[in-house]
């Protein structure tokens, strides 16, 4: 999945919001030894102008360490504020807040780093009422091998917490970059969750089991009403973390329309013999659900020493039995998706069809920042050499020369695809593209991409 650029309107001050919130933070740095792997968890307290961190953290394979820090903060517009990162190596992040200021997520942009952040509403100080986790929990899973070139696992984990069954499991829709990078299901017992008023708990996965790609014990913090949880291992070995929500049981493509803020930690293995390092990035920014079926993305994707500006659109299936999928393209056996929490929610890993290749790798969250649906990204605009419009009544045909206005777009190094084939382009002010030999006449989805940005969420009217 992984596209976004400009983010949408947040109405709330997070200089009203204090907390506590329960944070985690993923943050990986390419290091000529490697990829180092970071993860940092605990409470988080806001106050105007400064911040107050306890929690532990863990570098590498290292256990976990207790940490206690008052980093730098800053509110910089309504419902978006700086934070320098808890694990000390993401610099400093960049947040936005949910609609009511109680969830937070974001990431950074420091050279050579790719951070995940997410932060959700904590018990209050001295709480002793017991937090529920009835209903089903589906979990975002990344675990990351430090100092290895690939070493990722991606899956979305299925957690009955309070069975309805007694023969009711749990299950793992997963791949590895270590085995086959072919995604599959494996079930297991039900683990058990530990959960004390403060939100802190344990979660005890099956003991080590060369069939079971998740086992062992996750140290696990839960939101006050139980809707969110962030789980990571503090152990000595691999780092992994979990973001899970309690799953919405009438969740519907309509259910969660509205504007949503985003995060994503993600990597793109290269499918070759000899294995080469797999490629990291990081984005953030902005999702749209019109209730189409059909989500819109505009994200700042950051791969460690640049940014680019991505306008893209994802296909989106809801269910409630553990099929809801997101990506570019959303097969029938793909479960990669969970939609929950309070304030609405959402999350999920890249992992495509079951029994199927996948490599492409990464976590993503997504938390709402208002129910009313914004406008559409605009599409590019195509003229012909006359200067009209290419539209339906007159389309562009094959072999004519267009001209293309593409926001940002700056000259040089250009592809253009119309229809999924390669267009000859004249990179300039204006961008002026010969259209290709097309097979088939109607609309046909018209790519840019060019140094800082990439878009693709036009349907461009041809005639063969």
């Amino acid at each position: 999945m992984h596209r976004l650029l400009r983010l949408f309107a947040v109405p709330c001050l997070l200089a009203a919001q204090s907390g506590p919130y329960s944070f985690l933070e993923l943050t990986t740095v390419e290091t000529p030894k490697g990829r180092e792997v970071a993860v940092a968890a605990g409470t988080l307290t806001l106050s105007p102008g400064a911040c107050a961190v306890q929690g532990r953290a863990a570098r590498n394979r290292e256990a976990a360490k207790p940490i206690a820090l008052k980093p730098a903060c800053q509110q910089t517009a309504p419902g978006r504020f700086t934070l320098d990162a808890p694990t000390l190596l993401g610099g400093t992040l960049k947040l936005t807040a949910s609609e009511d200021g109680r969830v937070l997520t974001g990431a950074g942009a420091k050279v050579g780093t790719h951070t995940f952040f997410v932060a959700i509403p904590a018990p209050p100080a001295g709480s002793t009422a017991p937090i529920s986790t009835a209903g089903m929990y589906r979990a975002a899973w990344l675990q990351l091998l430090p100092l290895a070139p690939r070493g990722i696992t991606s899956g979305l984990v299925n957690l009955p917490f309070t069975p309805r069954r007694v023969d009711e499991t749990a299950s793992v829709v997963s791949h590895t970059t270590e085995f086959d990078d072919v995604t599959r299901e494996v079930t297991f017992a039900v683990p058990k969750i530990a959960a004390k008023p403060d939100g802190t708990g344990t979660i005890s996965f099956p003991k080590a089991d060369v069939n079971l790609p998740l086992t062992g014990e996750r140290d696990v913090l839960l939101s006050a009403d139980g809707a969110f949880f962030l789980a990571w291992s503090s152990g000595a070995g691999p780092r992994d973390i979990l973001v899970g929500l309690r799953e919405d049981p009438e969740a519907s493509s309509f259910s969660w329309m509205g504007a949503f803020t985003m995060t994503e930690w993600s990597a793109t293995v290269p499918y070759e013999i000899n294995a080469k390092p797999a490629v990291i990035s990081s984005a953030s920014g902005a999702a749209r659900n019109a209730g189409a079926g059909m989500i819109d993305l505009e994200q700042t994707i950051w791969d460690g020493k640049a940014s680019t500006a991505l306008i893209t659109r994802n296909a989106c299936r809801t269910g409630t039995d553990g099929s809801s999928a997101l990506g570019p393209k959303v097969a029938a056996t793909q479960s990669n998706l969970v939609i929950g929490g309070n304030p609405k929610a959402f999350a999920g890993v890249h992992a495509g069809a079951r029994n199927e290749l996948s490599l492409d790798h990464g976590i993503f969250f997504g938390v709402r920042t208002s129910n009313q649906v914004p406008p559409a990204p605009a599409p590019l605009k195509a003229t012909h050499a006359d200067g009209s419009a290419v539209d339906a009544s007159k389309p562009a045909r094959s072999g004519e020369m267009i001209t293309i206005e593409v926001p940002g777009y700056k000259p040089g190094p250009t592809r253009v695809l119309i229809d999924s084939q390669p267009a000859e382009a004249k990179p300039g002010a204006p961008l002026t593209v010969t259209v290709p030999q097309l097979k088939r006449g109607g609309v046909a989805p018209l790519a840019v991409e060019a140094p800082g940005l990439v878009h693709d969420i036009t349907d461009l009217p041809v005639q063969p």
